[in-house]
């Protein structure tokens, strides 16, 4: 069962957060290969105007992880743009409003005694969830 803990302030499961988070570094990683072409230099040059280091470029360029906000500002400077044109301010809002198939997630891991964790992110009928909910419960009660 989905708990407090795996569901953000803003209402999003973890899995959510996380898709939402890949689509804003792999869009950010797009537009800083372009802004590097169009400046036609090189992702070492990049970093050495930045004062970052070059892996930290390439790890931004490959959808692998965000800049902080001073080292937005040092990429943007670097390329002679505005930090926005590299990340917009509703980057992460953009990205939540794209309309993406939704996934059905589960994973079943065998433990043992005969026994399994399930893993479960679908969005289903209040009715099935509280079936499920029930069905767990019910297992917790005859199985300790």
């Amino acid at each position: 069962m989905i708990s407090s803990k795996d569901i953000d302030a803003n209402g999003l499961t973890r899995a959510q957060a996380e898709e939402i988070e890949s689509k804003v570094k792999d869009a950010f990683g797009r537009r800083l290969y372009a802004a590097i072409l169009k400046k036609g230099i090189t992702q070492a040059e990049t970093a050495r105007r930045a004062g970052i280091g070059r892996y930290n470029v390439n790890n931004y360029l490959q959808g692998r992880a965000l800049p902080t906000p001073l080292t937005l500002q040092k990429l943007a400077e670097a390329l002679d743009m505005k930090p926005s044109d590299l990340m917009p301010e509703n980057a992460f809002e953009q990205a939540a409003a794209e309309k993406t198939p939704p996934k059905d997630v589960y994973s079943i891991s065998s433990l043992a005694g005969g026994k399994a964790r399930v893993q479960l992110d679908k969005v289903v009928r209040m009715s099935t969830a509280l079936k499920i909910g029930q069905l767990i419960d019910d297992e917790a009660g005859s199985s300790d």
